[in-house]
């Protein structure tokens, strides 16, 4: 962050521990005002470079990439703030990670306080209608009448108390510019601060459930 833009960089990694080749389809948030500057896949020490491409073109490159047996990943925005990929021909054994950045201009609230926000869960959405035949995706909610990709926008939701086995970290570098900083928060999580040539803010404890925003 520096004054009130900032840029986030997003890696997500997936790591096929079964004996067969994977498709994974993952749904994650971002914040409404973000655009979207950097896609990249690692596979080993190979790094593929994303290109943004009308969404049937795109589709049809990513399935004919896994029909030949490549690896490939597909980002797709479905709301201003809800993204789905889907990355394909993961091999046993094999770890793929996916390197997304981009940037947002942060807002200015009266009291001239601003927030870093980084949601980290489609929250349950209300979809109104009536169910009609068929499923675009694989969410928990049939597609509706009103809203025609429900089924994309709804992912399956772990029990209460069970162990997603999944780790989340976060680390905020905020370029101060010599100024002093005061009245540095956050709401929902545990966070500790360290300083430098920039001032950094990071969780305090590793392997936060993804059950809530971070609120900076």
């Amino acid at each position: 962050c520096t004054e009130r833009a900032a840029t986030v960089n997003i890696k997500q990694k997936f790591v096929n521990d079964t004996a067969q080749l994977l498709e994974v389809i993952y749904i994650f948030p971002l914040s409404c005002g973000a655009s979207v500057i950097k896609c990249e896949m690692t596979v080993g020490n190979r790094k593929i470079a994303g290109l943004v491409k009308e969404r049937e073109e795109a589709r049809a490159d990513y399935d004919a990439a896994i029909a030949n047996q490549h690896r490939a990943s597909l980002i797709e925005q479905d709301r201003d703030d809800v993204f789905t990929i889907t990355v394909g021909n993961i091999e046993a054994g094999e770890t793929i990670e996916i390197d997304f950045v981009y940037v947002e201009y942060l807002p200015l609230y009266s009291d001239g306080t601003t927030a870093l926000r980084l949601p980290t869960v489609v929250a349950p959405r209300y979809v109104p209608g009536h169910d009609v035949t068929g499923a675009n995706g694989y969410g928990v909610e049939m597609d509706t009448n009103i809203v025609p990709d429900a089924s994309r926008i709804t992912p399956p939701r772990l029990l209460a108390g069970f162990d997603p086995q999944v780790a989340l970290s976060i680390e905020v570098s905020i370029d101060t510019a010599g100024k002093e900083i005061s009245n540095l928060s956050c709401s929902q999580h545990a966070v500790k601060t360290s300083f430098g040539k920039a001032l950094k803010v990071s969780l305090s404890h590793n392997n936060e459930l993804m059950d809530r925003d971070f609120v900076l």
